[in-house]
């Protein structure tokens, strides 16, 4: 994509990745990864685990940025082909590209499928009553 994404709606985020494939990933791509990237905000977790031998290795997501400068042109290329497959768990987003445009984006245990969105009014609320004083 030429165009950028302005922000992510996570649905489901119950994923992690493997400490030594966040930092070679950070590392081979450091040129094309967007302004906001959740690989960068793992890197310190990372590196502790790598270096002082804390935990096992997996490193959870708790977050799945991907915004800013640079996110549509390296989402195929870099997020999609090379960091997705990495992935373990299950990701559910909705990308909002700064055309206006959504689309939905899912990862299980690596694994990629893209998604059309359809929004639709849930149960009719009842209202709330008006305080009068």
């Amino acid at each position: 994509m030429s165009c950028n994404i302005d922000a992510v709606t996570i649905l489901t985020l119950d994923a992690w990745m493997d400490a030594r494939d966040i930092l070679r990933l950070i590392e081979e791509h450091k040129g094309k990864l967007p302004d906001d990237c959740f690989l960068r905000k793992r890197k310190k977790k990372a590196m502790d685990s790598v270096l002082g031998g804390t935990g096992d290795g997996r490193i959870a997501l708790v977050s799945f940025a991907w915004t800013d400068e640079g996110s549509g042109h390296s989402y195929d290329e870099v997020l999609i082909e090379k960091i997705a497959p990495k992935i373990h768990g299950r990701v559910e987003v909705v990308l909002h590209w700064e055309t206006g445009e959504l689309s939905g984006l899912r990862i299980v245990d690596g694994k990629v499928t893209l998604h059309k969105i359809a929004l639709s009014l849930g149960e009719e609320e009842t209202p709330t009553p008006k305080l009068s004083f």
